[in-house]
């Protein structure tokens, strides 16, 4: 076999946002991209992938409703992988498609008002005599 590893270097940027619209309304935006790279005896391609988010609050926040949409261009699939072994070239390609949306809604429940009583530990005695 006369395959050599052509390991290189990848380029890879994620950043992730959240931006407060009001006191009950946040969006998120989320994004990462690697750079197509050499790795052992293939060539990759390129991914990337684009999220966006919405939370509202309602009821003091004790209501929440959120939708995120994950992967809004169906890019997050390795699309593009190629390797060339003793003079026969391959290119493969795959979908694993990771595009979907999800709703949730979340209540809280229970009395706030309910106060918590600071509680010390059984050798605060101890600790004090040193101060």
């Amino acid at each position: 076999m006369n395959a050599v590893a052509q390991n290189g270097l990848q380029f890879y940027f994620s950043t992730n946002n959240t931006f407060i619209l009001s006191k009950n309304t946040k969006v998120q935006a989320d994004f990462w991209y690697a750079a197509a790279h050499k790795a052992l005896l293939f060539n990759l391609g390129e991914t990337y992938s684009f999220n966006v988010g919405l939370r509202q609050s309602f009821l003091n926040n004790n209501l929440q409703f959120s939708v995120l949409f994950n992967d809004i261009f169906d890019t997050a699939s390795l699309s593009k992988l190629e390797s060339e072994i003793n003079g026969v070239k391959t290119v493969y390609g795959q979908n694993y498609s990771s595009r979907h949306v999800r709703f949730s809604i979340t209540y809280n429940l229970g009395n706030k008002k309910i106060a918590v009583k600071n509680r010390g530990f059984g050798n605060d005695d101890e600790r004090n005599r040193a101060n």
